[in-house]
């Protein structure tokens, strides 16, 4: 009885460990610094106030 209640915390541990650090919907942005092509360092709080639409494009 005991293993399966130490399982069962270890997996709800995991599972909200996972859950914390997601941003949701309307949530703040964290803070973060990237490399542009033409524009060299770029931080999110260089456009503070301002809409952002940040476009992710994967290829190989």
């Amino acid at each position: 009885m005991a293993k399966k209640i130490l399982i069962a915390a270890a997996v709800l541990l995991l599972v909200a460990s996972g859950a914390m650090g997601q941003v949701g919907v309307g949530d703040e942005a964290p803070p973060f610094i990237y490399g542009s092509v033409s524009h060299g360092t770029v931080s999110l709080a260089d456009h503070s106030g301002k809409v952002v639409y940040l476009y992710f494009y994967g290829y190989n």
